[in-house]
Formats: C-alpha cells, structure tokens, sequence
C-alpha cells in the first residue's frame, strides 16, 4: 500500500485507523465494514479519491429529489458562452465517469449547495 494510514483516514472519513495490511482492524466514525469497503474502492482505482460512473451521480441526485432537468440550466448559468460550456454540457450528458474533484461536479455542488466531501460516499456506496 503506497498511503499512510493517516491520509487513508482522512480520504475515507474516518479516525482512529488501525490497518494490519489491507484490512482494517479498527476505525471510528465507521463500521469496520463501511471502513473496509471504502479502502477497498481505493485500492481497486489506485486513488484515495475513486470515481464514480456518472448513473451512481445520477441516481444519487434522483434519490435526494434533484431534478436532473435542472443541471443543463445550472451549468449554463455557471459557465460563459463557448467552448468550455459546451464541453461542460456534453460531459454531463456524456461522460461514464466522475472524479470528485471534477470542475463539473463543482459547479453543479456548488449551485445546489452541496459539499462533494460529505456526499462523495453516499454516492460511491449506490
């Protein structure tokens, strides 16, 4: 494993991280298995900030009562007329995958007045 256990920690949201190996032995805040199941996203993707595929985004949204409708507006609204808003449409109609750090995901938490830190999980656990 290439992280310490202190930017694990900090990455999966949680304290108290005991790892022996891959395994998590104890952390708080999550359950061993809430814990466990993120790190192991992580290590599939090789980053401490996985990608989500774009249905995950989607039907998170859907589940927090979004209207998915909305988004073309706000993205609109958020970037000038040209190419970069072009291209921002066409991510969010086209695009498999989202990283969390995302300039897209960004404007459209921002307008909605989320925060991508404390929702990311909640959106890699569907």
């Amino acid at each position: 494993m290439k992280w310490t256990a202190e930017e694990i920690q900090t990455a999966i949201a949680c304290t108290g991280l005991t790892l022996v190996g891959d395994a998590v032995h104890k952390c708080s805040g999550l359950t061993v298995e809430e814990a466990q199941g993120r790190l192991d996203l992580c290590l599939k993707q090789g980053t401490l900030t996985p990608t989500a595929e774009m249905w995950q985004v989607r039907a998170w949204m859907i589940r927090q009562g979004i209207d998915l409708a909305t988004v073309p507006d706000i993205i609109e609204g958020a970037v000038p007329v040209g190419p970069q808003r072009t291209e921002a449409l066409m991510r969010w109609d086209k695009a498999a995958y989202v990283p969390a750090d995302s300039p897209l995901v960004a404007i459209v938490a921002q307008s909605l007045g989320l925060n991508v830190a404390s929702i990311w999980w909640d959106v890699l656990a569907i």
